[in-house]
């Protein structure tokens, strides 16, 4: 009869420790992309992005670190193209610059089917956009979901009134086609959003008209894989 060998006690705990270490690493979530603007000179359009018009660099107060202040009428994407895998998180901070917030015009970002920023872009549905939300800042308590892709189209409450010069973190947490997206971790979406689009792009647009009472400015992003 073959003899059998029995790991001692000892041995057994750290191989097993090894193996469950080993799943730990591969399962944790890679980071593609993370830029918060402090290598960036104040006054300047950050490197990494392009616009049909212009931005700049900015401080603001009682807010720390540099921020990425977006122009009125002005949209952004990434200057190099992202390839966006089917599973992943974008999260971003934006201040609103304006007390009341009820002053600006909306907010939109979302993905696109192109990495074109020729023009303002303002909703899911024109220049290859695929969705877009949009915080309505005029209406004090009104974000809108849509999309060109799976058409659903929603109004959800959300008090924007309280955002005024102060960061608003954002989640967006694709799942293939399905999409969650969080302002300061609550859930204003949580259906698809996607359909087999396989070319996204993210964009953001700066409110359309000028306010005199303050602007947007966006920073600390981070884009990851999903394990």
């Amino acid at each position: 009869m073959a003899k059998v060998h029995l790991l001692r006690p000892a041995l057994f705990l750290t191989v097993m420790l090894s193996v469950s270490l080993l799943k730990s690493a591969k399962a944790q979530d890679s980071t593609l992309y993370k830029e918060d603007f402090s290598k960036a000179a104040e006054g300047t359009m950050p490197a990494g992005w392009k616009t049909n018009g212009t931005g700049k660099v900015v401080k603001i107060d009682g807010v720390d670190g540099n921020w990425f202040q977006l122009k009125t009428g002005d949209s952004y994407k990434f200057s190099k193209i992202m390839l966006f895998p089917a599973r992943f998180t974008m999260e971003f901070d934006i201040v609103a610059q304006a007390d009341p917030v009820s002053t600006l015009d909306p907010v939109a970002f979302g993905f696109s089917g192109n990495n074109s920023v020729t023009g303002f872009i303002q909703d899911a549905y024109n220049d290859g956009n695929i969705w877009a939300v949009s915080l309505r800042y005029y209406n004090r308590k009104e974000v809108n979901i849509a999309s060109s892709s799976t058409t659903p189209h929603s109004d959800p409450s959300f008090d924007l009134t309280t955002l005024s010069k102060r960061p608003t973190h954002i989640v967006i947490n694709p799942n293939r086609h399905h999409v969650i997206v969080t302002l300061d971790g609550t859930k204003v979406t949580d259906t698809d959003l996607f359909r087999d689009n396989r070319a996204k792009f993210f964009f953001i647009s700066a409110p359309l008209r000028e306010s005199t009472k303050g602007a947007v400015a966006i920073g600390n992003i981070v884009v990851k894989k999903k394990a």
